[in-house]
């Protein structure tokens, strides 16, 4: 079995892989400091449960408790995790001006995009921000653009106008609504949405190609009943850490 850990800007999130099928989840909340008690006890309950694996992947996307991981999943489970970044994917291509600013995340999913579908790809991952990627039909990483996500809008939103209800993310049916909740829930939403639409749009226009296009990332469950349009892969970036363990991994 091999243990995947994520550390994106909101959660550390782990998946647990048996052949190529997850068997177990589990998240907790990113800590942007190396507070070793905190991340030792979230994966002392990890290993309490699972505590027999063959290997280890770290994704990273907040550096400062890259080091703090690592060393905590080598002490408890004796093997020397893989972190992924631009160095160890050498075969990648990366047409970036420098292709080390390409973080984890988006290496994982490329590998997860080309690993299922037939390029060119667009992958939208909704995470903190949402992060749109162009994967070429040479199986090259173009470039991408980063927006701020979901979740920035709605605490931006609460702290600049805080006369206005909190609100739960859930799809109004219309977007026309008749209440202030629904109205915020139908504008953040359904801004996305047609956000991303056209954002992809406009680069298969600027590509002059039409792209396989595909959302992942925790907030694209909110939205993916109105984007048929687009392959909904929930654990993508899993999916490409667990191919990248298995492609770069050294016995």
């Amino acid at each position: 079995m091999i243990l995947i850990v994520d550390a994106g800007n909101t959660n550390v999130s782990i998946a647990l892989y048996k052949e190529d099928h997850i068997i177990f989840k589990d998240r907790c909340e990113t800590i942007k400091k190396p507070d070793n008690d905190y991340y030792q006890a979230f994966f002392d309950r990890v290993y309490k449960q699972h505590p027999k694996i063959k290997g280890l992947v770290i994704s990273s996307v907040v550096p400062v408790i890259t080091d703090t991981l690592f060393k905590i999943l080598q002490s408890s489970y004796y093997i020397k995790p893989l972190i992924v970044n631009s160095e160890l994917v050498e075969d990648l291509k990366i047409d970036l001006k420098d292709r080390n600013e390409l973080g984890a995340d988006l290496i994982a999913t490329t590998f997860g995009a080309f690993r299922k579908y037939q390029p060119p790809i667009i992958v939208v991952d909704l995470g903190t921000a949402t992060k749109i990627s162009v994967l070429d039909e040479f199986m090259s990483f173009k470039g991408g653009l980063i927006i701020p996500g979901i979740s920035i809008a709605q605490k931006a939103t609460e702290m600049m106008i805080p006369h206005l209800p909190k609100i739960e993310l859930d799809l109004p049916k219309k977007i026309i609504t008749d209440d202030t909740i629904a109205s915020m829930q139908a504008g953040l939403l359904y801004g996305t949405i047609y956000q991303v639409q056209g954002l992809c749009e406009a680069i298969e226009e600027e590509l002059n190609v039409k792209a396989t296009k595909i959302i992942t990332g925790g907030y694209s469950r909110y939205i993916k009943e109105k984007m048929s349009d687009y392959h909904y892969e929930e654990d993508l970036l899993m999916d490409g850490l667990l191919m990248i363990y298995h492609k770069y991994h050294k016995q």
